[in-house]
């Protein structure tokens, strides 16, 4: 993404009262990553390259 990383734009998501679902992916994970975004509100922290079954699985238990 240009201009901001992922966890830049789900924290100005949050400072805007954005309630909408977050699922992030990312190719580099940190534990510092992971929980900035877990305390930000993401539904699931997956690590790219994903496994399908985990993005599917993270969505149905956002939706359920």
């Amino acid at each position: 993404m240009a201009g901001m990383s992922g966890i830049e734009l789900q924290a100005e998501m949050l400072r805007r009262h954005c309630a909408k679902p977050v699922i992030m992916m990312t190719a580099y994970p940190t534990s510092a990553a992971r929980q900035q975004t877990m305390t930000c509100g993401a539904c699931a922290f997956l690590t790219k390259p994903h496994d399908p079954d985990a993005l599917l699985d993270a969505i149905k238990a956002f939706t359920a």
